[in-house]
């Protein structure tokens, strides 16, 4: 009995130590006070060493984004990763890891946050954003999409930026428009009609601008006061009625948060190719199913569609391809009938913005060093 207690005070013993040793750093942290104090006796039991910091990441303001982001650079970039993204099942990847974006419903609020996530192996970079879109903010004179990007390297996981993604978001949107746009729209088109007046409307019209010239453009909103406001801003045609703004034109691009169609099948001509960039979530509708249903429709990323897209989801039309095997050149584009582009985002296209910005933001902190 005797040895017995012995092993068991022992083994106490050893395990009080063991535990004093492992206690020892954060104590002498919290109780170092002199010398002579039980505290720096403790302390000494072990040689404390400071873990391994990571380089801190470059907080790349908005305005910084502003200035260093631009279509000349942005499009062919954009066009470049969704080709990329439509190689992701063939061998290699496409480059990349491309999973599938997550959602969270903010019911209360009627807000939605995204978190969207991409590894691009040719950028070297991992990139992350997350995004909130709340349609309401507009009655507190706020932004509707809202959001963050972080730029990780690809190779050791070092953070690199931290970037404002709202002018981020608007841009690569309008830029995966224009470069569906390029592909879809049929030659030397000339009438642009935009539904909507927020930011995703003014940044499709400077997209599209740059992508041709364009001999009339057409606006309509709900909001006759932000239809001529936009209107008078830009130099383009009010339209009072969707309508109005939709027949005879070449190429549309619907930007509006409405949870129901905003327009009609006998609006459109022939040959009119449709960029729908609202309805990102099952349960809106920017295009009814007589629309899509008439259209041959393209998407960015087909399996996010079939679950996201309210314009798919009520429509229940079958995609028939993806705007990167155009790209690629593995579908064909069929600019003769109606061609609807239904975008949804994906985030390999907030990566080569993000990166743009970042490599342009790097050059200038070097040259000023």
């Amino acid at each position: 009995m005797q040895s017995t207690r012995r092993i068991v005070g022992g083994g106490c013993i050893y395990l009080a130590c063991w535990g004093l040793r492992r206690l020892a750093p954060k104590l002498q942290g919290i109780f170092h006070r002199s010398n002579n104090s039980s505290a720096t006796i403790l302390g000494n039991l072990v040689p404390y060493k400071m873990a391994h910091t990571s380089p801190q990441p470059c907080l790349i303001s908005p305005a910084q984004v502003v200035e260093n982001l631009t279509y000349k650079d942005l499009i062919p970039a954009v066009e470049q990763g969704l080709g990329n993204f439509s190689k992701r099942n063939e061998e290699g990847g496409g480059g990349g890891i491309y999973p599938q974006r997550t959602m969270m419903k903010i019911e209360e609020h009627n807000g939605h946050v995204f978190v969207m996530p991409v590894v691009s192996s040719a950028d070297n970079i991992i990139a992350t954003k997350i995004v909130a879109i709340f349609p309401n903010n507009a009655k507190n004179n706020l932004s509707s999409h809202m959001g963050t990007i972080i730029l990780n390297d690809a190779t050791t996981g070092v953070p690199r930026a931290v970037m404002d993604a709202e002018h981020i978001t608007a841009m690569r949107t309008a830029a995966a428009s224009a470069v569906a746009t390029k592909y879809l729209a049929r030659d030397g088109w000339q009438t642009l009609a935009i539904l909507g007046a927020g930011s995703q409307a003014v940044a499709h019209l400077h997209a599209l601008k740059h992508m041709t010239t364009i001999r009339e453009v057409r606006v309509w909103t709900r909001s006759s006061e932000k239809c001529q406001a936009f209107a008078q801003k830009f130099d383009v045609k009010a339209c009072e009625t969707a309508q109005e703004a939709v027949t005879g034109a070449d190429v549309i691009a619907t930007c509006t948060s409405s949870h129901t169609p905003v327009l009609e099948s006998s609006w459109l001509k022939p040959s009119a190719h449709i960029n729908c960039v609202g309805a990102c979530v099952p349960w809106a509708q920017e295009l009814g199913a007589e629309v899509m249903k008439k259209a041959v429709v393209y998407t960015d990323n087909t399996p996010g569609a079939y679950k996201e897209s309210g314009d798919i989801v009520h429509s229940k039309v079958t995609v028939f391809a993806e705007i990167g095997e155009v790209i690629n050149g593995t579908k064909e584009a069929k600019r003769d009938e109606i061609t609807v582009f239904k975008s949804q985002g994906v985030a390999v296209e907030d990566a080569v913005a993000a990166k743009l910005v970042y490599d342009k933001v790097s050059v200038l902190k070097d040259m000023k060093s």
